[in-house]
């Protein structure tokens, strides 16, 4: 942590992706509140940005959506920057590139 104009700013966070998956994930299940999982909140996440949009979107929503307590969610993701993450990745994960490869695709959508 430092000092900016006399404020405390932390340093830059890496990726969630960057960050060692043994200290993303606590795999004792005794330790998981509630039945949930990375897979899950992922889920519920792009759900909620599809029909509320990113500025409407807040962990308490989220954990509204899943029935939870909003500190349950943090069980899974240290950040709300870190779940969006997540969520981008989910959402660019089930994009296909047909035969013509990205760059005909985006020749296409430009059409």
């Amino acid at each position: 942590m430092g000092m900016v104009k006399g404020r405390a700013v932390s340093a830059p966070r890496a990726s969630v992706w960057l960050t060692d998956a043994a200290a993303r994930t606590r795999t004792r299940r005794s330790e998981q509140p509630s039945g949930l999982d990375r897979e899950r909140i992922t889920a519920a996440t792009v759900r909620l940005l599809d029909r509320e949009g990113l500025a409407r979107f807040s962990m308490r929503r989220l954990a509204g959506e899943l029935k939870v307590t909003a500190m349950s969610v943090y069980w899974y993701v240290d950040t709300k920057e870190d779940l969006l993450e997540l969520a981008l990745d989910a959402v660019v994960g089930e994009l296909t590139v047909g035969p013509e490869g990205f760059g005909g695709g985006l020749a296409a959508a430009a059409a």
